[in-house]
């Protein structure tokens, strides 16, 4: 079978609320692990197809995320939702719109005056169709989840697999073969707890951002000796990776 992350907890909950709702009883629970999966992993869209092998899949993986989406956006009360499960939501519109925008902005629009269209407004600023950012926190998560995902690698020692992600902007195999020599000469490992993924190892600088349509960005890794002397730098490409929903950079480099 497949992962059923907290079945136990969720059927035993599910079962009390059925004594309430009688028609409950035409339905069942069918826990996933796909969202988890991609969270912990830090996984896009298309990295997540091309890490499973799913292509043929691409369809109903979408359809997933959109529910998903939709269903967090329309039922979690605005305050019961902690910062963590802000992100995940605002992340999760930024992917699926990015894919299919009419899965959300139909959605978002037949919404008009509802508790849920209010929840969804809440996910971008106001006036965010005419800034270059349509959803400030989403797009954050976005580049946060691809610049982690790559501190993941280098724990892993995945050259090929970081050269695969990065050699459209100059960072082929060799080049993060030689960055890994680099690293691994100086520092015994990479760390990939919660302190290395914190909001304080990553810098944003949104300077430009109206200007020349980019963000620079800096993920510092948090190495063995905790020196965060090494960094992954970027400067991401606002409008392509709007339009992609995979962060897209002008220059890139890793370096201490």
């Amino acid at each position: 079978t497949y992962p059923k992350p907290l079945e136990d907890m969720l059927q035993a909950a599910f079962d009390e609320y059925r004594h309430d709702v009688p028609w409950a009883n035409d339905y069942w629970l069918s826990p996933k692990s796909v969202i988890r999966d991609m969270v912990e992993t830090a996984s896009d869209f298309t990295g997540y197809i091309a890490r499973y092998n799913i292509a043929r899949s691409e369809g109903t993986l979408l359809r997933y995320l959109s529910d998903a989406y939709r269903a967090l956006a329309r039922t979690v009360p605005l305050e019961k939702r902690n910062e963590q499960l802000r992100d995940i939501i605002s992340w999760l519109r930024v992917v699926v719109r990015s894919i299919d925008s009419s899965l959300v902005d139909e959605w978002e629009n037949a919404g008009a005056g509802t508790d849920a269209s209010e929840a969804a407004a809440n996910l971008a600023a106001p006036g965010a169709k005419q800034a270059v950012v349509e959803d400030r926190r989403g797009l954050t998560v976005l580049v946060r989840n691809a610049m982690f995902r790559r501190v993941q690698l280098m724990d892993l020692d995945k050259p090929d697999e970081l050269g695969a992600l990065d050699k459209d902007w100059g960072y082929g195999v060799h080049e993060w073969e030689d960055a890994l020599d680099d690293f691994y000469d100086e520092h015994e490992y990479v760390n990939t707890d919660a302190k290395a993924r914190s909001r304080e190892l990553f810098i944003l600088d949104d300077s430009k951002e109206n200007s020349e349509h980019s963000w620079k960005v800096r993920q510092i890794i948090d190495d063995s000796d905790g020196d965060h002397d090494w960094a992954i730098t970027g400067t991401v490409d606002l409008d392509t990776t709007q339009s992609s929903g995979e962060v897209v950079f002008f220059d890139y480099s890793v370096s201490n």
